[in-house]
């Protein structure tokens, strides 16, 4: 059996490269769902939901607060 190394070794390189922007990829979505992190997309939604109902830039939470605790 005659094996085309050249083929192999390009099979290899594209599936390297495949592994790489699939890791790379599963970074960012990680990110983008971080808990902790004022950037990731539950938190962006959250605020601009808020910014249209209440035509202010403060987060939701400090919003809610002001609600609930107004100024006298």
């Amino acid at each position: 059996m005659n094996i085309d190394y050249k083929a192999v070794i390009a099979v290899g390189g594209v599936l390297l490269l495949f592994a790489y922007l699939a890791k790379k990829q599963a970074a960012a979505v990680a990110q983008s769902v971080n808990p902790v992190s004022d950037q990731n997309v539950f938190y962006k939604g959250a605020g601009a939901v808020t910014g249209a109902v209440t035509g202010s830039q403060l987060p939701l939470g400090t919003q809610i607060y002001d609600w609930l605790h107004p100024s006298q």
